[in-house]
């Protein structure tokens, strides 16, 4: 089936934002829902689109997985640094909220302290869009740090959790948005993969058999180079195609 790209990323990007408040997840039954007009080939791309970007299907996935080892090192290096902290209940925290909308220095700083491990808890939720985790968790900090000198601003301590989640939060978004891919290319992409799956699944059922790449690119004109960008994208594109003995 041809695809309304306009109407498909919209939904992927919802699906996407939704996994943020899932945890870095989403569930098979989500993408059914919302991609119900799709065949089920389509759905593939869909969750190796997910997979690709870190997103869990039914369960969430470890950062550490897809993180190199100096990565690893370093955030579990942060992790243990947060150790010494001093963790407060919810009561001492209110009244270092009050204390820090009245503006002193000493309560900003450990209400401070009380967020940093918030922020490496959202970090894993944006740890998906291409962004290395420890550059997320840099920015939220900034952020916190940020939203430590705005809470005169605030009517009360009720105001004050939402305040600094929802900075670290949009900090964390624009980020991905700047080192991710833009709406356009990952469109191309899309149209890149159905076009190549449209040709090679109709040269399969001609031929009874795989096409290699070779062939593939003759017959549809697609070039060698933009079949394997489409296969480094979606391996359900095998399927119907040879595995080139180069790569």
């Amino acid at each position: 089936m041809s695809l309304n790209y306009d109407d498909f990323f919209n939904k992927l990007q919802e699906l996407k934002d939704g996994a943020y408040l899932q945890g870095g997840m989403v569930t098979s039954a989500q993408i059914d829902e919302m991609f119900s007009d799709l065949s089920e080939e389509q759905k593939k791309f869909i969750v190796e689109y997910l997979e690709k970007n870190h997103i869990g299907i039914d369960e969430a996935i470890d950062p550490k997985s897809y993180m190199s080892e100096s990565e690893i090192n370093l955030l579990d290096m942060y992790t243990e640094s947060l150790e010494a902290i001093d963790y407060v209940s919810d009561s001492v925290k209110r009244v270092l909220m009050m204390d820090a909308i009245a503006g002193k220095k000493e309560a900003k700083e450990q209400l401070m302290q009380q967020y940093l491990q918030s922020v490496i808890d959202t970090a894993r939720l944006y740890s998906g869009q291409g962004v290395d985790f420890m550059d997320l968790i840099g920015e939220g900090n900034v952020a916190l740090a940020v939203a430590m000198e705005q809470l005169d601003c605030v009517e009360g301590p009720d105001d004050v959790e939402p305040l600094i989640m929802q900075m670290i939060m949009n900090a964390m978004e624009e980020l991905c948005k700047e080192e991710g891919s833009s709406d356009d290319t990952i469109k191309k992409v899309l149209e890149l993969v159905e076009k190549v799956q449209t040709k090679a699944k109709d040269m399969t059922e001609e031929l009874l058999r795989k096409v290699t790449i070779d062939e593939l690119s003759e017959d549809s004109g697609i070039s060698r180079k933009k079949i394997k960008e489409a296969l480094s994208v979606s391996e359900t594109l095998y399927d119907y195609i040879e595995k080139d003995e180069e790569q």
